[in-house]
């Protein structure tokens, strides 16, 4: 097996791990806090850190140009999960995962360069999504369910998690940046966390995590890419990734009192 596949399958265990580990956290902290969780920057973390290990720091802050806006289709993402989830469970994650592919497509399409412009675009989505999110979904409240985990749903998760982790990596390589840069902001913790909620305690509960989500990953998720973006050339990868994961959580904490104070 050469190098490129050994640290492909690294990122897959990795990936895997991370991802199960945060979303089972998020749902087991009710869904004002287990959404502000869920939305600490996960996938895009070890895709970007994967990203740099097999291709190099220059790959990594190309990915990070038109992230913003590959991330503000996962308000789109949540809008339309919000809506759809009035019919059933399965018609919301179908139908929000279709929409997620058809904007990201889209957004290939489109292959942004101006890392302003994709910020412009995500500030757009963030701020409209919110306002939505708000009008769509039932208020977060401060219970936790008791959710329960069989180990077939854990390895699954981690599985489903890897596999989007690994994916970004593969195809930043093959594809280009601009393909990591999608898969880096595949709503794998999102999915996860929904479905699982929904099925354990109900489609209101899950609807109940929608904005915090929002407010949440939206945000910081990019603060995090833009952070890394700007310290990558200085630090390197590894020090870039943890001085960028620190000023996230920064931000998360910003956006937690935001979720508190105006009850969301």
């Amino acid at each position: 097996m050469d190098s490129f596949a050994l640290k492909l399958l690294a990122s897959f265990l990795v990936g895997g791990a991370w991802i199960s580990l945060t979303t089972i956290a998020a749902e087991r902290l009710g869904p004002r806090l287990g959404g502000w969780l869920g939305g600490l920057p996960s996938t895009v973390v070890v895709a970007m850190l994967f990203i740099g290990w097999t291709q190099g720091d220059q790959a990594v802050f190309e990915a990070t140009t038109a992230f913003p806006l590959t991330m503000a289709v996962n308000a789109v993402y949540l809008i339309a999960f919000a809506v759809l989830s009035r019919r059933s469970l399965t018609a919301a994650v179908t139908g929000a995962l279709l929409v997620w592919a058809a904007l990201q497509a889209l957004v290939v399409m489109a292959d942004p360069h101006d890392f302003g412009w994709a910020i412009g675009g995500w500030a757009l989505g963030l701020v409209a999504g919110t306002w939505i999110l708000r009008r769509l979904a039932p208020p977060a409240q401060d219970v936790a369910a008791r959710l329960t985990f069989s180990p077939r749903e854990i390895v699954g998760r981690a599985a489903f998690g890897g596999a989007v982790i690994s994916l970004a990596v593969l195809l930043s390589k093959i594809g280009g940046p601009l393909f990591g840069s999608v898969f880096a902001s595949f709503p794998a913790v999102f999915t996860s966390t929904l479905w699982i909620a929904a099925r354990s305690a109900g489609l209101d509960f899950s609807r109940s995590l929608l904005t915090p989500l929002m407010v949440s990953a939206v945000f910081s998720v990019v603060v995090y890419a833009a952070a890394l973006r700007f310290a990558i050339g200085p630090l390197g990868l590894l020090g870039a990734s943890g001085a960028a994961y620190g000023i996230s959580l920064v931000s998360a904490g910003l956006t937690y009192l935001f979720l508190h104070t105006h009850r969301t």
